[in-house]
């Protein structure tokens, strides 16, 4: 298995496109009487995402690898009790136990990677030598803790599928990328530098990493506050900005639906236990104990769409973790509409949002996780996108592009808009409308009110509201 390292460069832009290995080498010959012969050698490759994918407990199990003692060395005994028996439990941040999953499991010494090795110039280095990682740890009240359960013993996914279930969307973003040294380190409660960096001095004086990111998830949040919304882009701000400047896009295609429109959030872990004295089978204790948020005027306009998201969070089989949180001064409920609003913060505006694919000349600068602003209509006006993914395209012999998959674009002066009333927070929290191609803040009449949170006190008043919406159809 190759290591292979792509870069490229045009007028200023430049950068290393790729860390990776090469996992597939296929020759072809064809030969024709009287005619030419051809031979083609296609070689596929990945970037170091690849060894995420391609291992899981089987693979463990196989290679007679042994796990239950390591990550409870690392975090505590206390913290966290054998991986053969309850799983990732305690008083522990999902960037800790994700920390300890990759160094003392998966590419630590004792690591079941530490042994893979690739040539590098005239040097042979470490799976683990190479990798940079940054963690960010998810924000929660002084003293109070996440209680957590993973067993990997009962997992059948891949290495990524364990890291996503321990940083899961859309509270944090998890992957895997090439990137400049430190780059996504700027709100890591942690990182962890590469010993070995990747250079191409011929087209960048930067030095670049395979790099494990696991961040809080950066979009804009709207934020309840005793009642008040208001809108925090303190992480959104931070990303890098990329613009078009002397030259434009070669094919652009941007386009609004409604697919992902959500409009009851509630939460649910996966084991709820002893932790609220009820069984995990029954979604009711935990809605009704802590809340929800629905937004009526949205199932009037798509229709019932519920968004039940699961998680391994808030998991306590002996009670510790709920003792903790209730010495602390914020009352838990509290932590919970945090995450809620993280929910509802992603799928809320997305209808109003516009989604595409952008197609320029090659721009080996441009990196996912980060923003774009261009102008994709014929007016003119700037729009800011979010960056999900990146694919250059070379042709021998023709031109070179970038492609970027853009979503949650937006007018870059709504992106801009600050104070508790904005057009950017009223998109966020139900009450917002685009007519005729123009964003405005306000609702069509009788069509029942945005986002609302859903708790005891208010869950018989919204259900008669909702209620309309089916006896009803179409009348509002």
């Amino acid at each position: 298995m190759s290591l292979v390292v792509l870069g490229g460069a045009r007028y200023v832009n430049s950068g290393i496109l790729m860390v990776g290995v090469v996992n597939q080498a296929i020759e072809t010959q064809s030969w024709k009487a009287g005619k030419e012969a051809g031979r083609t050698i296609t070689v596929t490759g990945s970037d170091f995402q690849y060894y995420f994918t391609m291992f899981s407990y089987y693979t463990l199990y196989f290679l007679g690898s042994t796990v239950g003692a390591a990550l409870s060395e690392v975090l505590g005994a206390a913290a966290l009790p054998s991986l053969n028996g309850k799983g990732l439990l305690g008083a522990a941040q999902p960037s800790t136990v994700g920390a300890a999953w990759f160094n003392d499991i998966m590419a630590g010494k004792n690591g079941i990677l530490n042994n893979t090795k690739f040539y590098y110039g005239k040097d042979q280095v470490n799976f683990n030598s190479v990798m940079a990682q940054a963690y960010d740890n998810y924000p929660v009240p002084v003293g109070m803790v996440i209680p957590m359960a993973e067993n990997f013993l009962s997992s059948q996914g891949s290495w990524y599928e364990k890291f996503s279930a321990i940083f899961p969307m859309p509270f944090y973003e998890f992957f895997v990328t090439t990137a400049p040294v430190q780059l996504y380190d700027v709100n890591a409660a942690f990182s962890v530098n590469a010993d070995t960096f990747i250079k191409m001095p011929a087209i960048t004086k930067t030095s670049f990493s395979p790099t494990l990111v696991a961040r809080i998830n950066p979009v804009p949040q709207a934020v309840n506050k005793n009642g008040t919304w208001s809108m925090d882009l303190t992480r959104w701000n931070v990303l890098t900005q990329y613009e078009m400047k002397g030259h434009s896009f070669i094919e652009s295609s941007i386009r609004f639906d409604d697919s992902q429109a959500r409009n009851l959030y509630i939460i649910q872990p996966v084991t709820l236990l002893t932790m609220y004295g009820q069984s995990a089978s029954n979604i009711s204790p935990f809605v009704f104990t802590f809340q929800g948020l629905v937004d009526i005027a949205s199932v009037h306009r798509y229709g019932y769409r519920p968004q039940i998201t699961e998680t391994y969070w808030l998991a306590d089989f002996e009670g510790k973790g709920a003792q903790t949180n209730n010495s602390v001064a914020a009352p838990y409920s509290q932590f919970v509409e945090e995450m809620l609003t993280r929910v509802s913060s992603w799928y809320e505006p997305l209808p109003l949002m516009a989604s595409g694919e952008m197609t320029t000349i090659f721009r080996p600068d441009i990196l996912p996780g980060n923003r774009f602003t261009y102008a994709p209509f014929k007016n003119g006006e700037l729009w800011t996108f979010y960056i999900e993914a990146v694919a250059h395209n070379y042709v021998f012999g023709d031109e070179t592009t970038t492609t970027l998959t853009l979503t949650r674009g937006l007018p870059s002066h709504v992106y801009e808009q600050t104070g508790e009333k904005n057009l950017l927070l009223a998109i966020h929290v139900g009450n917002a409308m685009r007519k005729d191609g123009v964003y405005t803040t306000g609702l069509p009449a009788n069509i029942g009110s945005g986002l609302t949170v859903l708790n005891p006190q208010s869950s018989f008043a919204i259900q008669g509201e909702m209620a309309q919406v089916f006896v009803t159809p179409g009348a509002k």
